[in-house]
């Protein structure tokens, strides 16, 4: 990948797609509350500064699902991006992990940011580049 990186940790890669005006969140390996939490304000932080409106969150790499953090993010982590001015988000979700995604969003029914899953994160980027 070709894009600045703006943080890099053994969890998660943030790169700054300063073209589609994005930042595209890699996540890899198994997550904890942790380090879904620390990665997740480097996120924020970083999409703050920049002034972004749109994130690219590509769990694609995870070798677990988030299950320990998914209430965190839910009450804390969406309500904070919203608050930051992130108005979409594009989650790509590995095959074994969509449909449960898809229906945790799906249950969430939030105004904003608007949240949608990807199987593929080619779709993911076509999307984001449209909202």
């Amino acid at each position: 990948m070709n894009l600045p990186t703006l943080e890099q940790t053994p969890y998660i890669t943030i790169y700054y797609d300063e073209e589609n005006g994005w930042l595209y969140n890699q996540w890899r390996g198994e997550q904890t509350q942790k380090t879904v939490v620390t990665g997740a304000n480097f996120v924020l932080t970083h999409a703050k500064r920049l002034g972004l409106r749109k994130l690219l969150n590509d769990n694609s790499l995870l070798t677990t699902p988030w299950q320990g953090a998914a209430a965190w993010v839910e009450k804390e982590f969406l309500p904070r991006a919203a608050e930051a001015g992130i108005e979409a988000i594009a989650w790509v979700a590995p095959p074994e992990y969509f449909n449960e995604l898809s229906a945790r969003l799906q249950l969430l029914g939030l105004e904003r940011p608007v949240i949608f899953p990807f199987e593929q994160a080619a779709l993911a980027m076509a999307w984001l580049r449209d909202v």
